[in-house]
């Protein structure tokens, strides 16, 4: 079966998760803009329980200490957790060593995943496993948009004015991007 594993950390953005708790730039996520998001505001900060509230199965958090004693360690935690009737894992991470950590656990597993993510997480799990070549992209120097194809689809689940800011700021620079409002009482 499939495990979720929760990484919500992105630590090149001061986002990061510590003992369940996920903080951006030093602030508690409840205490953040997102906290006053119009229709979605969010005023959990223990990832773990925030989870638990939105599906039937069993979550469970792995914490920063098994993930800095490394990649074995991550790993014999999450199998136990797993063991134990866990289908939901949250994992912290301070770093993107963390995240790594983590995509090696899994892969040392090898189990089927369900990465739930603001993509790093994702990103390691794919040069983790070969899928992705680990060739960095370099921010100053653009691809040509004669060499770019396909559409671009985008899903923000916020409302908060950093979002609405870095949505309209794409709109305005890609015409590939197709601006379509959805009501949040829609999804559920």
């Amino acid at each position: 079966f499939t495990m979720a594993v929760v990484v919500p950390a992105m630590p090149q953005s001061r986002r990061i998760v510590v003992g369940g708790f996920s903080v951006i730039d030093c602030v508690a996520l409840s205490k953040t803009d997102v906290a006053k998001d119009v229709r979605t505001p969010v005023t959990e900060t223990y990832v773990p329980d925030l989870i638990a509230r939105q599906t039937e199965y069993q979550v469970e958090h792995v914490s920063l200490t098994q993930v800095l004693a490394g990649t074995d360690s991550v790993a014999k935690t999450m199998q136990t957790k797993r063991n134990q009737g866990a289908r939901v894992l949250v994992v912290d991470a301070i770093s993107m060593d963390d995240v790594e950590t983590i995509a090696n656990a899994v892969v040392q597993l090898n189990w089927n995943v369900l990465c739930v993510d603001p993509g790093p997480f994702t990103e390691r799990l794919a040069y983790a496993r070969d899928m992705a070549k680990q060739e960095r992209f370099n921010q100053k120097q653009a691809i040509p948009r004669e060499s770019q194809s396909g559409s671009i689809v985008i899903v923000a689940g916020s409302a908060s004015p950093v979002t609405k800011r870095q949505l309209g700021r794409l709109l305005e620079t890609d015409k590939r991007v197709c601006h379509i409002p959805v009501d949040a009482e829609l999804l559920i």
